[in-house]
């Protein structure tokens, strides 16, 4: 009966333990992550506004961004660009597209699609 109880007597405390809430790991501000690709604007007009900002939240370790559309412009680099719509071109969908890539190679696409009117 003695072992009995120091059995469960060890078993409660084991269960107890187990049931601790832990706090979770803060996370590695060095591991590579495209998080999303963001417009400013989802809709522009060529006659009025014909721009919007996109940004990439990423992080990671010196990180590198290349950036290209289907049409249209884009001027700046980096995390944050400044899509333009170009009047030769035409109008409707445009796919605004953004590759994020670390120091190890490691690399991950984004796309947004802006609707450009003229």
């Amino acid at each position: 009966m003695k072992h009995f109880l120091i059995f469960c007597a060890t078993l409660s405390v084991m269960i107890l333990l187990s049931c601790e809430s832990q706090e979770p790991e803060p996370s590695d501000p060095m591991v590579f992550k495209f998080d999303s690709l963001v417009s400013e604007s989802y809709e522009i007009y060529f006659s009025s506004n014909p721009s919007t900002t996109i940004t990439a939240y990423a992080s990671g370790s010196d990180l590198s961004y290349h950036w290209s559309t289907t049409a249209g412009d884009i001027f700046g680099s980096g995390k944050q660009v400044t899509y333009t719509s170009n009047p030769a071109c035409c109008g409707g969908y445009q796919i605004i597209q953004c590759i994020v890539q670390d120091k190890s190679n490691q690399y991950d696409v984004k796309e947004v699609e802006i609707y450009v009117d003229f």
